[in-house]
């Protein structure tokens, strides 16, 4: 988990801790086997998909009663800029950061104006107060404070880290590295909290609001190095040595995995990558100019562009779309209930597939998806902010396509649109079959579609059955 900072006016990186490593083959696999497994929902015959009112226009913001149950917001934001106080002697090499404390700034900002937080209730912890033990103070008490169906979230921006050690978890689960974040007092020899404290953090916090049936929800925003599992540069990254040593907490405390309970994490990065905070204009996320996380920018963008309600999917594409359009090779993660809204808000009206634009040139659109999700050439999507504005593609490829315009109009990176006609790629779909007790990145694929199949018209549906009908 770390930051590291880049500045498009010369350039800055937010990166991780310790050296980069390149992803483990099972990560490849894991993205072959989606790619494929989104295949089996080419229908034979293009059809046209159920059409579903557009949602209220980018900007509203709707009350704050709009949530999945009755429960009461409550956000705990750390930030971390200083890792080197004056006078204190420093053990391990941290660099100072520049953007978390904006960051901060930022996301409470937009969690009480345009998400419906009560400002009582969103607490922060930044700089000497965010060393560790005072964010496991601050944790719990945040944890404490909630009862059954409260809503909360988590955000962290600063240095991530990791130490490269076996661990054994309760289901018999073996890693030889645990990703950490760096607290304050880190530099003069204090252990980073690791990724299986937070992971029993987070289960304690499900516990609290999920206790009795109720619908409390847990939302956890990342934005350090290696945060895909629980480095920021004029470009600047976020780089300092890697700990000597963790403090790990017993295996048999520690809980399941947080996201199969309904938690919902959003990672600046994959856990083998850095991610990136850059010098940024105002305009950029309609706030003040300045260094800032590129990946917590770009959430504050999507989340400024979006009605409540939207599906946390639709904002982390929208994010990411705005973090490549800055030329940066991080990738953020995505974990949980990706089909339902953030910060326990009740679902709002984006039905069907939904694509998000990556650019905008003078040749058209680019749209972040291709023939895998069904944009064959002569695929048609409508605008979910108006429905007048329609686009038509004219080239495809698995994950990317390039689509026109039916008439003028402004469109901009993020901006999301709805597939009205569906066109598989050419040649016999993809089957797969996915075991009992798979991967649950891929077990929790199929209740997707299968709520895709359940929104779209008769002849579609039974196209996809069938293709479903093959993973029995």
């Amino acid at each position: 988990f770390c930051q590291c900072p880049i500045d498009f006016s010369p350039a800055k990186t937010r990166r991780s801790l310790a050296s980069e490593d390149v992803p483990p083959p099972i990560a490849m696999v894991r993205l072959i086997l989606i790619a494929g497994f989104s295949l089996l929902c080419a229908c034979s015959t293009a059809q046209p998909l159920a059409e579903t009112p557009a949602g209220p226009g980018a900007g509203a913001a709707p009350p704050s009663s709009l949530r999945g149950s009755a429960g009461v917001q409550r956000a705990l934001l750390v930030a971390i800029n200083t890792y080197n106080p004056p006078g204190e002697r420093a053990v391990r090499r941290i660099s100072d950061l520049y953007g978390p404390l904006n960051d901060l700034r930022l996301m409470r900002e937009v969690l009480v104006e345009e998400r419906g937080f009560d400002p009582a209730h969103v607490d922060t912890l930044t700089e000497g107060d965010a060393k560790r033990d005072g964010i496991e103070r601050a944790v719990t008490t945040w944890i404490e404070s909630a009862q059954p169906g409260d809503h909360l979230t988590f955000f962290f921006a600063g240095h991530g880290s990791y130490v490269d050690t076996l661990w054994t978890g309760p289901d018999g689960e073996v890693e030889e590295r645990i990703e950490t974040i760096v607290p304050a007092d880190a530099a003069s020899g204090v252990s980073d909290i690791a990724d299986k404290t937070l992971r029993m953090w987070w289960n304690r916090a499900l516990d609290r609001v999920q206790d009795g049936g109720a619908g409390g929800t847990l939302t956890i925003i990342q934005d350090n190095c290696h945060s895909g599992t629980g480095s920021r540069g004029t470009v600047r990254e976020r780089k300092a040595d890697q700990a000597s040593s963790i403090l790990l907490p017993d295996p048999a405390d520690v809980g399941p995995r947080p996201n199969e309970r309904g938690a919902l994490f959003l990672s600046a990065s994959k856990d083998y990558q850095p991610a990136v905070e850059t010098d940024l204009p105002g305009d950029f996320f309609g706030g003040e100019g300045g260094t800032h996380g590129a990946f917590t920018a770009s959430f504050v963008r999507a989340l400024r562009a979006t009605p409540q309600g939207a599906p946390a999917r639709a904002l982390f594409d929208q994010t990411m779309a705005h973090v490549e359009k800055l030329g940066l090779a991080q990738r953020g993660v995505l974990e949980g209930p990706g089909a339902l809204p953030p910060f326990g808000e009740a679902p709002g009206p984006e039905g069907g597939l939904a694509i998000t634009v990556a650019d905008v040139d003078r040749d058209g659109v680019v749209l972040r998806g291709g023939m895998f999700a069904g944009l064959g050439v002569g695929a048609t999507l409508v605008a979910l902010a108006d429905s007048s504005v329609a686009l038509t593609v004219v080239s495809a490829d698995a994950t990317r396509s390039r689509a026109t315009l039916s008439r003028e109009a402004d469109v901009e990176v993020g901006d999301r649109f709805r597939i009205t006609t569906f066109i598989p790629p050419p040649g016999t779909p993809l089957r797969l079959w996915i075991p009992e007790g798979a991967d649950p990145i891929l077990a929790n694929a199929r209740p997707g579609f299968e709520a895709e199949a359940n929104a779209a018209p008769a002849a579609f549906r039974s196209a996809l059955a069938g293709r479903l009908a093959t993973l029995a």
